[in-house]
């Protein structure tokens, strides 16, 4: 791994502890109390473009609760709140989201950052979380999700990929407390 890529990597780590951080700050400590079935996504964008906008989502079981943010603006955090349906249920959630946005200064949204996620509720299955992202013509059409839900099942609790035409970049890790947190980052590499 050259040093221009550990460094990103490092930078990576920073900003999801620092989401980690500002969520813990948000939600608090509550003790014991769990709440197994919960699972909040944080995304932080540090894309070039102005906003990431939604530009696709899958559920392969559980919920979302709310909505997903139609956009993130740029240096700004959102989360999506997931949970078993029905609620309760030890199955948890498997969801994924994809987001365009740009890797050039206020540039049109020509990438895109996918994060997909599976949070079981039953307390002993691993969670596990997956990133890719890329040129946006790789989502714009039909997304083989079955595919994508391969992927997260060989992954584990961290997750980062890089493109190398794009630069674009995505990281991602799970930290369990009293509910889940999934902390990603949506980035570009080389930033000029």
């Amino acid at each position: 791994m050259g040093s221009v890529q550990q460094s990103s990597v490092k930078a990576e780590k920073q900003m999801i502890e620092k989401i980690n951080n500002e969520s813990e700050q948000e939600f608090g400590n509550v003790g014991n109390v769990r709440i197994r079935d919960i699972t909040t996504s944080y995304i932080l964008n540090q894309s070039l473009g102005l906003n990431l906008q939604l530009l696709k989502h899958h559920v392969w079981f559980g919920s979302v609760v709310g909505s997903y943010p139609p956009t993130i603006k740029r240096g700004a955090t959102n989360g999506i709140t997931s949970r078993s349906d029905p609620p309760g249920d030890a199955t948890g959630s498997k969801i994924a989201v994809v987001y365009a946005g740009s890797n050039e200064d206020d540039g049109p949204n020509n990438c895109a950052w996918l994060l997909a996620w599976y949070a079981p509720a039953d307390g002993i299955t691993t969670k596990k979380v997956y990133v890719e992202a890329g040129d946006i013509s790789k989502y714009a059409d039909e997304i083989e999700w079955d595919e994508i839900e391969s992927k997260l099942d060989a992954s584990s609790n961290q997750s980062y990929y890089m493109d190398d035409d794009t630069g674009s970049e995505a990281s991602a890790g799970i930290e369990e407390g009293y509910k889940t947190k999934i902390s990603a980052v949506f980035d570009v590499a080389n930033k000029k």
